[in-house]
């Protein structure tokens, strides 16, 4: 019976922090990158300057806030495959 308890208490603890893994809080600049028929929201991060594309940016309006300072936390979907291929990721909240 204890072996039964550890062994699924050791899984809970293992699929807990696989779902939080790849979740970040940043502060940053929402800007619109891209040409016209191929634009893409991202959300700079202000220390690092590094871009991050929001696939979700339409959940939360993100288009009438360009330019303007926001803190989110983010999930991390796909890290960056170079500069023209930045790290995707989607918004989970908005922090103010």
């Amino acid at each position: 019976m204890k072996k039964i308890i550890f062994k699924i208490s050791i899984v809970v603890y293992i699929v807990s922090n696989i779902s939080f893994a790849n979740s970040i809080t940043i502060k940053g600049v929402v800007k619109v990158k891209g040409s016209v028929p191929h634009t893409y929201i991202v959300i700079e991060d202000i220390k690092s300057k590094k871009d991050y594309k929001i696939t979700n940016a339409s959940d939360f309006n993100l288009t009438k806030i360009q330019n303007s300072a926001i803190n989110v936390e983010l999930n991390i979907t796909k890290e960056a495959i170079g500069a023209s291929f930045p790290t995707t990721a989607n918004i989970i909240k908005i922090k103010n």
